[in-house]
């Protein structure tokens, strides 16, 4: 990605400009999706969109199939940690730790769209699970909405957990830069 202020190179999967003037700046990490439209707009009624130029056809429903080689990751100051699609669509939720964060790690069947959420609410570590199909914590059996964080019954309806920033990548990218061997802030 270049950008048309400084015409610098910026890597997505860092989120820092790799040439010209801006080189070595990083970009503050934001929530994002890479979803459908549709499960978007359910989620997000009040949002707008960015239509993608004719030559980004790659992005149509299935491209990103469960063996297509995607992952989300996560990067921290300490490290880095990745999930696969195709471990989350067999696996999901995934209760995990990351530097001492308990996250929750959730890939949508329908939309292919993979979150990482904070599973402290309520002054409490919540552990996940899927039950007919719903996102359900353990501990009140509240169901949550895995795409925004929300639970929407049980004894902690209305309750936020906080989304964290996660990067959809290819495996092979995303190995280059944060394989264990190679670990780049």
């Amino acid at each position: 990605m270049v950008d048309s202020e400084t015409n610098s190179l910026w890597s997505h999967i860092m989120g820092e400009a790799m040439r010209g003037p801006m080189t070595g700046t990083r970009l503050e990490k934001l929530v994002s999706a890479l979803t459908e439209w549709g499960e978007w707009k359910t989620s997000h009624p009040d949002t707008t969109v960015m239509v993608m130029p004719r030559s980004a056809e790659q992005y149509i429903h299935g491209f990103h199939d469960r063996d297509g080689g995607l992952l989300i990751g996560m990067v921290t100051a300490r490290g880095s940690k990745s999930w696969s699609f195709s471990e989350l669509y067999d696996n999901s939720p995934v209760n995990d730790v990351v530097d001492d964060l308990p996250v929750v790690v959730v890939l949508d069947r329908d939309s292919f769209t993979a979150t990482i959420v904070d599973r402290r609410a309520d002054g409490r570590r919540l552990t996940f699970e899927s039950r007919e199909g719903e996102l359900v914590d353990s501990q009140t059996g509240s169901v949550w909405n895995p795409l925004t964080g929300k639970a929407l019954s049980g004894t902690l309806e209305g309750q936020q957990l906080r989304l964290l920033p996660g990067v959809v990548s290819d495996s092979a990218v995303w190995n280059l830069y944060y394989s264990h061997d190679n670990p780049r802030e």
